[in-house]
């Protein structure tokens, strides 16, 4: 589902990325783990073809992404849902609407269908009593899962998660790591940036480390 093939990323003389090669199957969960500045942003922005490697292959449900343009390029990002650290939602608009908002990029325009999208993802994560509230009014536990519906609504077969847990508290972190394994089991690729180590030790759940431009791959954290 998402594989480098010896990529290697540099900034003039600086090398962000040397020589690394990744293999997630569909349906795993892998963890993206290394400290600030140390490659993970990179990483995730190839796979979404918002950079291109120097050398090597990125390969995301077998289509290159640096051979990617115009409408291929679109329907990949389409396939690929995202959730960042710092939400990014529309604070002035309530939850439906902002979980909403990604079906019309999508090119959805029935009501019908829209509303029980909305209404399916917001049961499954919790939601349904805070469908109509300002998302400007929710913690930050909350606003996360209101991200985490926005970037599943269209269901894609990949979900990349950008240090989701990285603004939450410890209770807030446990509980948003379950939804992602719950996300997974229902057979979606789940690519999870982070550096909790508290979510990634004795989880069972394979590790791919980045540091000084070089990964790692660990089985079994």
């Amino acid at each position: 589902m998402i594989q480098f093939y010896n990529v290697t990323k540099s900034y003039g003389d600086h090398f962000e990325l040397s020589g690394v090669n990744i293999r997630i199957a569909k349906g795993q969960f892998c963890f993206l783990c290394g400290p600030s500045g140390a490659g993970k942003t990179t990483i995730i922005n190839l796979i979404l073809g918002e950079e291109h490697p120097n050398q090597g292959s990125v390969l995301v449900n077998r289509r290159n992404v640096p051979d990617l343009r115009g409408n291929e390029l679109a329907r990949h990002r389409r396939d690929v849902g995202v959730v960042f650290q710092d939400y990014r939602l529309i604070e002035r608009l309530n939850v439906y609407d902002n979980i909403a908002l990604a079906l019309h990029i999508c090119g959805f325009t029935a009501r019908r269908e829209i509303d029980r999208r909305v209404e399916a993802v917001c049961k499954m994560l919790g939601l349904v009593k805070y469908i109509h509230a300002p998302v400007m009014q929710l913690s930050g536990g909350e606003k996360q899962r209101v991200a985490i519906a926005r970037a599943l609504i269209h269901n894609p077969p990949v979900i990349i998660a950008d240090e989701p847990t990285g603004n939450l508290d410890m209770k807030q972190s446990i509980d948003i790591f379950r939804i992602f394994r719950k996300i997974c089991d229902m057979g979606t690729t789940v690519f999870f940036a982070t550096h909790d180590n508290h979510l990634v030790e004795g989880s069972g759940i394979p590790v791919y480390r980045v540091d000084n431009g070089m990964i790692s791959y660990d089985v079994s954290p």
